[in-house]
């Protein structure tokens, strides 16, 4: 039960990594238009955040587990 659940944290902290890389990827083009660059920096903001939340609670998660 419990490995089930690391292996879900771990999955939500790798995916907004993946997700990030796939928007600058995607965006590299188009950087000329101004409003795509805004929107691209607010997500990336919000995607970055949201990751490193998760990362930082699942620290202690993972240390209590391996004790």
């Amino acid at each position: 039960m419990l490995k089930v659940i690391v292996d879900m944290f771990k999955s939500i902290i790798l995916l907004p990594i993946f997700l990030i890389l796939l928007f600058c990827f995607s965006f590299n083009k188009k950087n000329n238009q101004i409003i795509i660059k805004e929107l691209k920096d607010d997500i990336l903001c919000s995607l970055s955040s949201i990751s490193l939340l998760v990362f930082t609670l699942m620290i202690p998660f993972t240390i209590l587990i391996n004790l």
